[in-house]
């Protein structure tokens, strides 16, 4: 009898996990919508995630709010709850395309390199850090050092 007691939890827990990531999935292709430029999927899934993840913890503490469970917290009549459930839904919607938003912004889509390149392209780097070296020497080695450190500030602008 334990086994199916133990099989049910599994297979429970397997249920919560697909419904979490059905519900992420969903929330993040209504925020890529809302915010009609193309973001990634990765930083789209986790912003699902982390909203999902909220509503989870404000569906439960209205519940309790509203049900009379909540010891020591808030208790309010349950359509109040209901609305203060609808209110939180607006907001944490909100507050998830803001941060998708500020990401977005701080570093756009394509503009991280991927998690490969860090490990295999460190001889690119390098090639590219030696070319960037000799073009810098070759314009110090012809008179161009100070339009390099400052545009020229300060400079006569027949020079």
């Amino acid at each position: 009898m334990a086994a199916l007691d133990f099989g049910a939890y599994v297979l429970l827990g397997i249920a919560a996990v697909l419904f979490l990531l059905l519900q992420s999935w969903l929330a993040a292709t209504v925020v890529r919508r809302v915010v009609g430029i193309p973001t990634g999927w990765p930083r789209t899934i986790g912003v699902g995630l982390v909203m999902s993840a909220v509503m989870a913890l404000t569906v439960q503490y209205l519940y309790r709010a509203g049900t009379g469970q909540n010891a020591g917290g808030l208790e309010v009549a349950p359509g109040v709850a209901l609305l203060l459930l609808l209110l939180a839904t607006g907001w944490i919607f909100a507050l998830g395309v803001g941060a998708l938003v500020v990401i977005e912004a701080a570093f756009p889509t394509g503009s991280v390199p991927g998690p490969q390149s860090l490990f295999f392209g460190w001889k690119a780097r390098r090639r590219r850090g030696r070319r960037y070296a000799e073009v810098i020497s070759i314009a110090v080695r012809h008179g161009l050092g100070s339009q390099i450190r400052g545009f020229g500030r300060g400079a006569s602008r027949d020079r």
